[in-house]
């Protein structure tokens, strides 16, 4: 596929050129026992008396055994009183990592940093290398929630992909295919290749025309020819990915 250079708008693209060009646009008990000791002995009466035996009957005291009860209630042994604290959910302190300022509020140490209790929740030092804390409301309990390298306000940034294995981060909505977006996309592959930002230019053109218009990488000094791929962001192919020497308008992917 030949290489042919037109400008953005205005410019004009060579005839018979099918390839792409570079232009100049960029969450109780009783015993019941009858002791007759009492009337045995008796003066005047013989042993066949008729007077009727004193019986004598011991009467428990309240609470001592289990027909009665005491004046103190039930204190039974092993019976805890009423509005007894014992076998509580108490967990101990509010101010650990574990516990802040509630029960189960545990402070995130799987991608966050250095994490510690205060009274306004928890705290961390940092986060894991490619991710962010970005919704630090109080008490904070998720820490660096999002798995992205920055945020967008209080939420996590958008992932994009760029169709060739990378992914790229920003505040735009998946699927917004501009000159900067094409951009991104183009950089998030140069990093993979030794390549940096200024390796990625705007204002490629595919054919003869300028009805397609995408960031290509270009690895040479001059920026004259297209090295591997291409980001459409104008035009009839705009988001798909394009080999630099596939013929026109043959997507190998698409990026969002």
């Amino acid at each position: 596929m030949v290489l042919a250079s037109a400008a953005l708008g205005a410019c004009a693209g060579l005839a018979g050129i099918d390839a792409f060009s570079k232009g100049s646009c960029n969450g109780g008990d009783c015993d019941g026992s009858t002791d007759a000791t009492a009337s045995d002995d008796a003066p005047g009466l013989s042993e066949q008396s008729d007077a009727p035996d004193v019986v004598t009957q011991d009467v428990p005291s309240p609470g001592q055994d289990g027909s009665g009860s005491s004046s103190g209630g039930d204190h039974e042994a092993g019976v805890d009183a009423p509005g007894s604290n014992e076998g509580g959910s108490d967990c101990g302190p509010l101010d650990t990592t574990t516990n802040c300022g509630a029960c189960g509020a545990s402070c995130d140490t799987m991608h966050s940093n250095g994490a510690s209790c205060t009274a306004m929740g928890c705290q961390y030092s940092g986060c894991s290398s490619g991710y962010s804390d970005c919704n630090k409301t109080a008490p904070d309990t998720n820490g660096c929630e999002c798995a992205t390298p920055a945020c967008c306000g209080t939420q996590c940034q958008t992932v994009h992909s760029n169709g060739v294995g990378q992914s790229f981060y920003d505040c735009n909505p998946a699927g917004t295919h501009t000159l900067a977006a094409a951009i991104e996309a183009c950089m998030a592959y140069a990093m993979t290749v030794g390549g940096n930002a200024n390796d990625c230019v705007g204002g490629w053109y595919c054919g003869n025309g300028t009805s397609t218009v995408a960031v290509c990488y270009s690895s040479t000094a001059n920026m004259n020819n297209c090295t591997n791929y291409c980001w459409t962001y104008m035009g009839t192919t705009t988001g798909d990915v394009q080999a630099c020497q596939a013929p026109c308008g043959q997507s190998m992917a698409a990026w969002n």
